[in-house]
């Protein structure tokens, strides 16, 4: 039980070493970006689609 508690306090480390540390935390860098580039393209194709939207329920009424 003692063990358990010990071992659940250390944090887990890296496999990677030197070059590879650095590929992988690069590799990481580029999957976050990649994902925040995805979401605010998301936002923006989503405000546009919204502005169009608008425009033609206006001009239909009009």
């Amino acid at each position: 039980m003692s063990t358990l508690a010990t071992s659940s306090l250390v944090p887990p480390t890296r496999p990677y070493f030197g070059k590879e540390a650095q590929a992988q935390l690069a590799a990481e860098d580029s999957e976050a970006w990649r994902s925040v580039i995805t979401i605010l393209l998301t936002i923006v194709t989503g405000g546009l689609l919204a502005c169009v939207l608008t425009v033609l329920t206006v001009l239909a009424v009009l």
